[in-house]
């Protein structure tokens, strides 16, 4: 087992096994980073947020509608 670097975003270290041969440390965090990196730049306005939410239920208003599911809020 070896111990990697700590990694932005996580309170603890991580470990891994060695079973499949060495592990490329500097790939693994590189990785990492890219994975919790934010998308598109940046955070979304939380106006933009509520007119996402308002959309995605009158989406799923509809679908339900169409399934003849009871929306049951």
């Amino acid at each position: 087992v070896v111990k990697l670097p700590r990694t932005p975003g996580r309170k603890d270290s991580e470990y891994m096994h060695l079973f499949g041969g060495p592990v490329d440390v500097e790939a693994h965090v590189a990785e990492a980073r890219e994975i919790r990196t934010p998308v598109a730049g940046g955070r979304e306005s939380v106006a933009a947020l509520c007119e996402r939410v308002d959309r995605l239920e009158a989406e799923l208003a509809e679908l339900k509608k169409q399934l003849g599911v009871s929306s049951e809020n």
